[in-house]
């Protein structure tokens, strides 16, 4: 029975999907982005049309975050680590792997996708986005102590950015309000504020008291 063009490409698609499954388990390989929507890993859904273009949307990104994703950074070196072919060097990789392993030969392809749109990112983009500090060579992989300490220290500059829309509020120093004593009264009052440092130097002339600050 004689096939007809589109039968033969989806047999073509199918038996190349399924060698690269095979292949993919040990070594690292070059995926190629499928052809969808230009700048877009993911396929639209049928009927449907992207609404915003990828540049737009990651300006808005970029306009909407003040604080670097650790788990971000984590995912993207993860994921380069395992296209490249390492071996799972942590629990965390491990597991990571073994999931990834079981992906189909269409969203391996999304994974790829997604890590060479990350890599098409400027730096200034990247270090706007993800922790900088987890983005190491790909022989390096992420420590768990290492991705907990970039984690914690995610959750207190977000803290501090919805508190106090300041991400280094918590953890940086900053100059502080004028904090007065209770006024005394009387005819000649003490001055009400108390300056014990100026610029990092200690004021020999005002002891530290409660209410000090610094200039």
């Amino acid at each position: 029975m004689k096939r007809n063009k589109n039968d033969e490409r989806e047999h073509d698609e199918h038996e190349r999907d399924e060698r690269e499954n095979d292949k993919h388990e040990h070594e690292g390989h070059k995926h190629v982005c499928p052809p969808i929507a230009e700048g877009a890993c993911v396929p639209v859904s049928l009927g449907s049309k992207p609404k915003q273009s990828r540049r737009r949307k990651l300006d808005n990104l970029l306009a909407n975050t003040r604080v670097p994703s650790a788990l971000g950074a984590s995912f993207f070196h993860l994921t380069r680590r395992y296209l490249a072919g390492k071996k799972p060097a942590n629990v965390i990789e491990q597991r990571a792997f073994s999931k990834l392993r079981r992906l189909s030969p269409e969203l391996q392809r999304v994974l790829s996708c997604a890590l060479e749109s990350f890599d098409s990112l400027s730096s200034g983009e990247r270090d706007r986005l993800f922790t900088s500090d987890l983005l190491g060579n790909v022989d390096q992989p992420i420590e768990i102590a290492q991705l907990t300490q970039a984690f914690v220290r995610e959750l207190v500059q977000n803290v501090g950015n919805q508190l106090f829309n300041d991400p280094g509020c918590a953890t940086e120093e900053h100059p502080g309000q004028v904090r007065t004593p209770p006024f005394p009264g009387g005819e000649f009052p003490p001055s009400p504020v108390v300056v014990f440092r100026i610029k990092g130097s200690a004021n020999p002339y005002f002891p530290s008291t409660p209410y000090a600050g610094r200039v």
